[in-house]
């Protein structure tokens, strides 16, 4: 592993393990309703939770599209140096956000009896819709809060704050939990109490990310007035556009938990409240296993997409191996886990009985081989979202979540009921094997395969920077550099690259200055400098002046000043705690 990737493998596992804690604290938070809801009014109360769990996927389509569309897209601007365009997208999503919101609450109060028909409660079974009535009323009316969460949350990983993130989003869950152990266990408010447990944790997940956007910690904020605009749909759209690859998915599990649910409550020759209820575990645990899969998805697409816009073709690739070694060695113990102890996680659920257990242990096993091949597959439409491949991702997203799934599905539901569950691992492995046939021709990620681009890392050393000087001249001159762009080069590293390392690299050897510089189609040259230092910014006359040296004070200053006045753009920032800086010539 050279320096260049030691950079990309740092800035990964940054995100990696507050993403794991997130991921597994969600999973926990899924699961609750079901596992206290279960243990306490049982099977009946299993079936009515997973009745109402499609009206999670509607969330998920609209929290997923609009937030990993912005954040991808807030990872691209601000390290193109335009960090006004973040932060108006981003305010412009919120409005987004709440408005979808408010439309969900209202209608969903409005219609509840025909939604609640539609989910799979039919009249005749008064005592199930009953059940999913109570369930289901707090996780409509506090929409708005639901969704806001996914923006949150997706938003502070991306701009540099991914610990507040974690801590915002596990508090919440682990408040869940609790919450419905106090609720459904100590106050028997039955399936309501679980539903106003995740409404409440949801909140609380919201207010402690809250203060990020009121301080400097990053480029995105509550700043100015902005917020208070109409919403613009416009604007918003190709953002929901660029997320959609990845909750297109839950409009495909939305269509299969609604018919699956369907099936299992009218099919003949089973105990349908049963298997209803098996299915619910089965979903639940489908949450844990792709928990971790999940999360490195979500690790990896900020840092994938930083690396993409500064051309950095082998810390692309790179981090996309780290992230398939990481996500699937993690998931398949976790998977292995699951699988031994089938029983126990069914009893866990309510579901201890003999009965039972025939139906659920091998249900939980056939899920959990299939989960290896759906969890890679969720890696690599991860990764395709964050090199601008967005259409490929939901090609891949369709055909597992839709075009395998369904037909797979109703033939299980009407020919083999009783083999129901065995349509995960076939689902998942005839489109492994699409994929795979699919994927030697989409190997080349975008901007990346005509990319002209000079890369060097400059070690604690300031009589290297005259080698790289030498190199980026003759970069330059190969690709048609006007005699400014030659000139605003020399400046940039004989500068602001020189007083990086001497003020804040003595006495550190093993610090270093990553170059990367691009010649654009459009004639620009782009200049990316990432170093490993504490938190310096050249572009602050404070940082750069040094109290004992007036005389140097000047010349730094004067260097920064020259680099603002002659460059097109130029921006700092923290990312993953690495001092960027992008200059445009």
């Amino acid at each position: 592993m050279n320096k260049k990737q030691y950079f990309g493998r740092q800035m990964f596992l940054g995100m990696l393990f507050p993403a794991f804690v997130s991921g597994l604290a969600l999973a926990l938070s899924d699961v609750a309703d079901a596992i206290v809801v279960g243990a306490r009014v049982g099977e009946l109360g299993l079936a009515a939770v997973g009745i109402v769990t499609p009206i999670y996927m509607v969330y998920n389509i609209i929290g997923y599209g609009y937030s990993i569309g912005t954040s991808v897209s807030c990872s691209r601007l601000t390290a193109a140096g335009k960090p006004e365009e973040a932060q108006s997208q981003f305010l412009t999503v919120f409005r987004v956000m709440i408005f979808w919101g408010l439309v969900i609450a209202v209608i969903g109060n409005l219609l509840m009896g025909p939604l609640v028909t539609l989910l799979g409660a039919a009249h005749s079974e008064a005592d199930l819709r009953i059940l999913c009535i109570q369930y289901a009323r707090p996780l409509i009316t506090f929409a708005p809060i639901m969704l806001i969460n996914y923006l949150f949350y997706a938003i502070l990983r991306a701009d540099d704050d991914q610990y507040l993130a974690m801590l915002s989003f596990a508090s919440g869950c682990i408040l869940d939990l609790g919450l419905n152990i106090l609720f459904v266990l100590v106050f028997h408010w039955g399936v309501m109490g679980a539903g106003y447990a995740t409404v409440i944790a949801q909140a609380a997940s919201v207010l402690i990310a809250i203060p990020h956007f009121f301080r400097d910690k990053g480029a995105i904020s509550f700043k100015g007035n902005l917020l208070f605009r109409p919403a613009d749909f416009k604007v918003a759209l190709p953002l929901f556009l660029t997320g959609f690859s990845t909750s297109v998915r839950y409009i495909f599990q939305f269509c299969f938990l609604v018919l699956t649910n369907n099936l299992l409550m009218k099919a003949e020759g089973i105990n349908n409240t049963l298997y209803t209820a098996v299915f619910d575990v089965v979903m639940n645990v489908s949450y844990v296993a792709y928990s971790l899969y999940e999360a490195t998805g979500e690790a990896l697409q900020p840092v994938v997409a930083t690396f993409y816009e500064e051309r950095d073709r082998e810390n692309v690739y790179y981090v996309r191996r780290l992230a398939f070694l990481w996500g699937t060695g993690c998931s398949l113990v976790l998977a292995l886990l699951l699988g031994i102890f089938a029983a126990e996680v069914s009893a866990i659920f309510g579901l201890g009985s003999a009965e039972a257990l025939a139906v659920s242990v091998p249900a939980i096993r056939v899920f959990c081989v299939a989960s290896v091949f759906g969890g890679t597959m969720i890696i690599l439409i991860s990764f395709y979202q964050s090199v601008e491949k967005e259409r490929l991702a939901a090609q891949y997203t369709a055909l597992r979540s839709f075009l395998v799934l369904m037909p797979v599905t109703l033939y299980y539901g009407l020919v083999q009921t009783e083999l129901f569950f065995c349509l995960f691992p076939l689902t998942e492995i005839i489109s492994w094997g699409v994929a795979f046939l699919l994927m030697p021709n989409t190997n080349v990620t975008g901007v990346l395969k005509d990319a002209r681009v000079y890369s060097r890392t400059l070690e604690n050393n300031d009589q290297d920077i005259w080698d790289v000087l030498a190199g980026l001249v003759e970069f330059c001159n190969i690709h048609g550099a006007k005699e400014e762009q030659n000139y605003l080069v020399n400046l940039v590293i004989e500068e602001i690259s020189l007083q990086i390392i001497r003020q804040t690299f003595t006495g550190r050897p093993h610090e270093y200055i990553q170059i990367t510089l691009s010649a654009e189609p459009n004639g620009d040259f782009i200049m990316h400098l990432r170093n490993s230092a504490a938190r310096f910014n050249p572009f602050d006359q404070k940082q750069v002046a040094k109290e004992d040296d007036e005389d140097e004070n000047i010349l730094n200053s004067l260097g920064v000043i020259m680099v603002k006045a002659k460059a097109k753009e130029f921006n700092y920032r923290t990312y993953s705690g690495y001092n960027l800086l992008t200059v445009v010539m």
